[in-house]
């Protein structure tokens, strides 16, 4: 996008081990709100004298509750997802804590549905179509229309 020059207050720096990115968590003080900025898009940046105090009601751990990465609920909506894994890969999906939220819901066929609460569907969309055809979205439906637009254009692209 274009470039942008603000006055930030850092709050906090969270690192994105499936990303490989650290996100610096501050308030943007021209737009007089909370943002997150990737750091390897900050061209420069200046240290400035000037003092402030990080607000004691911050908690980096609730402003990241929801996220399924780094977005946060306080600017996008949280969802509930729903998902159906095929047997060959439950066992995966089983052995790690995805999100804080996870519910597991053992099938009688050897499926498993994971449950998770999470700040929109843009960061766990990625992680959905990497599980390839062994996943299914059961809900929210936009969620689902977008994996199945995903999976729809990589096969039109793999068809020929």
């Amino acid at each position: 996008g274009a470039q942008k020059r603000t006055r930030v207050q850092p709050y906090f720096l969270e690192p994105d081990a499936a990303l490989r990115s650290v996100y610096l968590i501050g308030f943007d003080e021209p737009a007089g709100a909370m943002r997150t900025y990737k750091v390897e898009r900050i061209r420069s940046a200046t240290l400035t004298q000037d003092r402030y105090e990080i607000p004691a009601d911050f908690d980096p751990d609730a402003w990241l509750a929801n996220s399924w990465g780094i977005w946060s609920s306080d600017s996008t909506p949280p969802v509930r997802v729903h998902l159906r894994f095929e047997p060959s890969v439950a066992h995966r999906v089983r052995e790690a804590v995805w999100h804080r939220s996870q519910e597991l819901t053992e099938l009688p066929d050897g499926r498993l549905e994971l449950t998770v609460t999470v700040a929109g569907i843009v960061e766990i969309q990625p992680w959905i179509l990497s599980w390839g055809g062994a996943v299914e979205v059961l809900e929210p439906d936009e969620l689902r229309g977008a994996v199945a637009s995903s999976v729809r254009q990589a096969a039109e692209r793999y068809a020929g």
